[in-house]
């Protein structure tokens, strides 16, 4: 997530020489795409189930990110935030749900603010990994790739077992 969250600005200014406006536009546009992941990744989830849904909203993130890969336009890469932020919004709301669901909500209380700040300093520590390998002089496109590479795995098994899943459930019935 980080190559998309913290760094877009970067490459969208420093290796794409985007002028303020797209610069800019990236922040409505994320802020768009957390808004509608956040308050639809629930009811998403609760009428696709938890696995399909976030297979969906990873193949988004993959095309967003695929703008940042196979286009030199900043509009295009700053649109890309659109569709990095559903998944950020999307997946907040359902892993929330589905926490809340396996632990009730007595628990969910104590355990929603610690998977918060695991997740935070999870990026922290990805982001001063980044941030290192940029100092070392790593291009800005071997983050994307990295993303597109992570997608497409997470993709592939989320559908491996959405697949595997529906088969045991249709033989057990």
């Amino acid at each position: 997530m980080i190559p998309d969250a913290i760094f877009l600005l970067d490459y969208l200014v420093r290796s794409l020489g985007a002028s303020p406006a797209p610069a800019s536009a990236l922040f409505a546009w994320f802020a768009g795409g957390l808004a509608l992941g956040a308050l639809s990744g629930g009811v998403i989830a609760h009428r696709f189930g938890l696995l399909l849904s976030i297979t969906i909203l990873a193949i988004l993130v993959l095309t967003g990110n695929s703008f940042i890969l196979f286009t030199q336009s900043p509009n295009l890469a700053s649109i890309a935030s659109f569709f990095f932020s559903l998944w950020v919004g999307g997946t907040v709301s359902m892993v929330s749900i589905r926490t809340l669901e396996l632990v009730g909500p007595t628990a969910h209380v104590t355990s929603w603010p610690i998977m918060c700040l695991a997740y935070a300093i999870g990026m922290g520590i990805a982001a001063t990994g980044f941030a290192l390998l940029l100092d070392q002089g790593a291009d800005y496109r071997l983050f994307f790739w990295i993303v597109e590479a992570i997608m497409l795995l997470f993709i592939a098994f989320a559908l491996s077992s959405y697949l595997w899943i529906e088969r045991k459930s249709s033989v057990l019935h």
